[in-house]
């Protein structure tokens, strides 16, 4: 069910996101077979978690406009809408055997988060985004290409940090 959040934004109760994962998760394993590819309960969970919290994310900003708020109803099919489409990238991604996993990390000196979708970074996701850099003592990224994604300003202040660890031998953003 649709909720009232912090000054009337837009917001899915923690059951209906749980209900919403368990669907994905039997959509991912469906729409996977269908494409005669098998995969793994665990794994399909694993990556529905992972995409309704972008759906969820993508929603809850589209949910603002510059005149206001939209209505729940548009903003929950904006949500339904985005979680789909995550589904089919998920699917498709697992047909070519490509798992996501290597995406973000790229070459020992660069980092390269353009997968072609559209994101919006939280805080949360830039921590993991960012997390090999942040916790290494000196960091050897020469590059970063961000071009795909759109940065809260919580994740801004954590990439912002991110960089900072690299500053001395980045030479390309």
């Amino acid at each position: 069910s649709v909720k009232e959040g912090e000054e009337g934004e837009w917001e899915l109760s923690d059951v209906t996101r749980a209900s919403a994962r368990e669907g994905l998760t039997g959509a991912i394993r469906s729409l996977a077979e269908l494409k005669g590819v098998k995969i793994e309960e665990e794994s399909a969970l694993t990556k529905a978690k992972t995409l309704e919290e972008k759906a969820y994310t993508a929603s809850k900003v589209d949910s603002r406009t510059t005149t206001g708020r939209r209505p729940d109803a548009e903003t929950t099919q904006i949500y339904a809408r985005k979680a789909g489409n995550l589904v089919i990238q998920v699917v498709e991604a697992i047909q070519r055997g490509d798992d996501g996993s290597s995406k973000a990390a790229g070459a020992e000196d660069s980092l390269d988060l353009c997968d072609g979708n559209r994101e919006f970074v939280t805080a949360e996701t830039a921590k993991a985004i960012f997390a090999s850099i942040l916790g290494a003592e000196k960091s050897a990224v020469r590059k970063i290409r961000l071009s795909t994604k759109s940065f809260g300003v919580d994740a801004a202040e954590v990439a912002a940090q991110a960089f900072a660890a690299f500053r001395d031998t980045l030479v390309d953003l």
